[in-house]
């Protein structure tokens, strides 16, 4: 296009509308008012015909043209200099393309990228190259430690989290790194900002109570676990993260302020929660989850390790067990930590599965699906629907506990390496290691693109056809002369979703009887937070005077 063309479109938004159509825009007129205040921000038209040159080869060729477009209008008024980005996209004929892939990827991430243009020289400097964790840990620490404020903290913290989610997207968005990469990255980020929330909570907790001491006089040790998805290094864009705090030993602080050490670790943990979970200006930096501590909601925030290994001998279930399959020490004392889990190892990895611990995990299978079908999601939703995300780690997790006790090499909390172990040690067949492998791949990839859309917690897939195509093509699917993208992923997703579906059943169903008339029963003596609904829909149809007094003294016989 040359000058006086691209002048009379800015003119004329009639004499464009070809033009834009080509571009795959779906407004000429809102596209044009885009493009005439590009202009006005001070891009002469020969570096105007320069972005226009490159946007008709990329934007035909993306998911949302027209969420690109707006979004790069946006970015460019908010530039402390826009020539000088003019100037770049004229040098670097890389740099707007990249852009516009995401501005069209990620609303979350264009958002952040208006709010701090210049954090876009930040990202091709790095490139989304990945961060060794240690590394990252002390950068992190470097930039909260010498603050005092808790205010600063909770702002450093979350523009921290803005910052390195930008880093590892444009890894995920532009470089396609591996999905093991992508979740290493998220999970290391967390890592790190955990450590410095500890840091800072513990010295201001301390300047008040002092040091936590052991009877023996030596500084007490304190560890944060993270389970779940945390705990396997493989966490989503916006996800909870699952965590259990714990000290080694009784004892006191030192200072004039004397108080427990479960007092002071409990006011610590608190704290914690709250640097890394409170909503500011700024969002938070993760929603914490502390429920699956020792008596969940019920119990100690915090907890000794002699507590903690007294609870799992004497009480500890088969879901809690499983849980622990993806322990991992990410903050504090590591040490402590492993010390824990190496406790813990002959509890979770039995080398004879009883019928009970069968059983239970029977059970816990069937409380998720009941939650997802309440929810109404079901195959729209990509965790929890039939043959889903959780589907496959239920699977995975119920061959570990059942071949790790004699088969140590299986144990890992990380999902496509338990897959890959799996199926070296014989548990799974080279088919369905390469089954579950490809479409756990797929299933998180459609995952991280659904949350990195909104930076919202969501699994549920778009109502509207057009979003579904425009999420077809955020995937890497392409229209052929004899298929549409949207119908290539919706094909693909249906035949993976029933081919897991089918080694879930296999596996489980298939593998060992259930007893339909107890199943309601032994599903709630399994549910750790049951509904007062749920329990009088069970023991209700009992003559019990009192139906609370029946499902304690249930869970007491359960538990002896």
């Amino acid at each position: 296009m040359d000058a006086p063309n691209l002048q009379q479109i800015l003119d004329d938004p009639t004499t464009g509308m070809a033009w834009f159509d080509s571009l795959g825009l779906s407004s000429s007129d809102a596209a044009h008012a885009d493009l005439r205040r590009i202009a006005a921000q001070g891009i002469p038209i020969d570096l105007l015909q320069v972005v226009c040159r490159q946007m008709a080869g990329e934007l035909p060729k993306l998911s949302d043209p027209d969420m690109a477009l707006r979004n790069l209008e946006r970015f460019v008024a908010a530039s402390r200099n826009p020539l000088s980005l003019g100037t770049l996209f004229e040098r670097d004929p890389a740099a707007l393309p990249t852009l516009l892939q995401i501005f069209s990827t990620s609303q979350y991430l264009s958002d952040l990228l208006a709010r701090d243009p210049e954090g876009y020289d930040l990202l091709r400097m790095t490139e989304g190259a990945p961060v060794a964790r240690d590394e990252l840990v002390r950068e992190l620490l470097a930039e909260v430690e010498p603050l005092s404020d808790e205010r600063d903290v909770m702002a450093t913290l979350r523009r921290i989290k803005h910052r390195e989610t930008m880093r590892i997207a444009y890894g995920d968005i532009v470089r396609s790194q591996a999905l093991e990469t992508v979740t290493r990255q998220i999970s290391y980020l967390a890592d790190a900002l955990v450590e410095a929330a500890i840091r800072f909570a513990g010295k201001k907790v301390g300047e008040k109570r002092g040091t936590p001491l052991r009877p023996d006089g030596k500084p007490a040790r304190f560890v944060v676990l993270a389970l779940g998805k945390l705990g396997g290094c493989e966490l989503n864009y916006s996800s909870d993260i699952d965590l259990i705090a714990l000290y080694d030993e009784d004892g006191k602080t030192d200072g004039p302020r004397s108080v427990s050490n479960a007092e002071f670790y409990d006011q610590m943990t608190r704290k914690v929660v709250k640097l890394l979970g409170e909503a500011t200006d700024q969002g938070s930096v993760y929603r914490v989850d502390m429920r699956l501590r020792p008596h969940g909601s019920q119990g100690p925030l915090i907890n000794s390790m002699r507590a903690m290994l007294q609870y799992y001998d004497v009480s500890g279930r088969t879901w809690e067990r499983q849980a622990y399959v993806k322990a991992r020490p990410i903050a504090g004392n590591l040490e402590l930590g492993d010390e824990l889990l190496g406790h813990l190892q002959p509890w979770i990895y039995r080398r004879y599965l009883t019928l009970a611990d069968i059983t239970g995990i029977k059970s816990l299978k069937r409380r998720i699906e009941r939650g997802a079908n309440a929810k109404g999601f079901d195959q729209r939703d990509v965790k929890t629907g039939h043959g889903g995300i959780r589907d496959i780690e239920f699977v995975i997790q119920f061959l570990q506990l059942v071949n790790g006790g004699t088969l140590p090499e299986v144990r890992t909390g990380n999902t496509l390496q338990a897959i890959a172990l799996l199926e070296k040690n014989k548990c799974l067949t080279p088919q369905e290691r390469g089954i579950l492998d490809e479409n756990y791949r797929l299933l998180r990839k459609l995952e991280h693109r659904l949350q990195i859309m909104f930076d919202l917690q969501t699994h549920s897939l778009p109502t509207n056809r057009d979003e579904m195509r425009k999420l077809a093509i955020r995937l890497g699917y392409q229209a052929t002369p004899h298929c549409s993208a949207l119908d290539a992923f919706e094909a693909d997703l249906a035949s993976k979703t029933e081919d897991n579906r089918k080694i879930l059943n296999f596996l489980l169903h298939d593998a060992f009887g259930d007893d339909a008339k107890t199943e309601p029963e032994v599903d709630l003596v399994n549910d750790p937070e049951p509904t007062p609904e749920r329990i009088e829909a069970v023991l209700g149809k009992y003559a019990f005077a009192d139906v609370d007094a029946a499902y304690t003294n249930l869970m007491a016989l359960a538990t002896d």
